[in-house]
């Protein structure tokens, strides 16, 4: 599978808020997630920075994944989907498909930026790159971010990632550190469907959980609003896919 996760149980979930007293759906999905790109793991601790036990690891028993809500991946993906989806002109596909060339036009194009006083420069920077960036995964809430990028070009979707300068005490912080895996568009959808399913299911679960057997009355939790807002998520991806791509409805719908 392309997107996984773990979830914590609902009874080892850390309360939010001033005085951590209360807890909402998204707090719910708290966890942990990786992506398997053509056997290399994103998002997995080094096995160098995991044997330091660095202090950002919550337990020392965890998954050497980011430990963070599974919510904000998933919420990233379907962000980001419309724009996947939207394949890349030819012309550009080519310049981007040597990765260290490309990069090497983006340092020097946001030195261009970086040194011009003239405030339109930044408007043609953003015409010239707002694209690329709508294709990057984002993770600045992590100490220390993934560069990973996602596009489509003719019938396939591309998946680069470039960790080289996430390091710590010397060490790569990302088993991954470089690399590029290609899949045919139509599986990255199944994929991305594949990836709501189980992680909406795996929080109807979460939601059952609590609604059936809360028992840390000292954090405030509102399953109604659990259940609404779970209900609403549902239909998140629908929303955030084109309806070119959506599969088709049941006859007689």
């Amino acid at each position: 599978m392309l997107f996984n996760f773990q979830l914590r149980s609902v009874t080892d979930v850390a309360p939010w808020g001033e005085g951590r007293d209360r807890l909402h759906w998204f707090g719910f999905s708290d966890g942990w997630y990786w992506l398997d790109v053509a056997g290399a793991e994103l998002f997995r601790y080094s096995e160098e920075l995991v044997a330091c036990e660095e202090p950002w690891r919550s337990e020392s028993s965890s998954p050497p994944y980011v430990d963070y809500y599974v919510a904000r991946l998933w919420e990233d993906v379907l962000d980001m989907l419309p724009a996947i989806l939207e394949s890349v002109p030819e012309v550009l596909g080519r310049r981007i498909a040597d990765g260290g060339r490309w990069g090497a036009w983006l340092e020097r194009a946001g030195g261009w930026m970086e040194r011009s006083e003239d405030e339109a420069c930044w408007d043609t920077y953003e015409q010239a790159v707002g694209w690329w960036g709508a294709r990057a995964v984002d993770t600045g809430y992590l100490r220390h971010g993934l560069d990973i990028r996602i596009w489509m070009g003719g019938a396939n979707v591309h998946i680069r990632w470039d960790n080289r300068e996430a390091v710590l005490g010397g060490k790569p912080v990302w088993a991954a550190v470089e690399g590029e895996g290609t899949m045919p568009a139509g599986a990255f959808l199944q994929e991305v469907r594949s990836f709501d399913a189980r992680f909406m299911g795996t929080m109807a679960e979460q939601v059952s959980a609590v609604r059936n057997c809360w028992s840390r009355p000292e954090v405030a939790v509102d399953v109604g609003a659990l259940e609404r807002e779970q209900f609403d998520r549902s239909r998140w991806l629908a929303l955030s896919t084109p309806a070119a791509a959506r599969p088709p409805l049941p006859h007689g719908s």
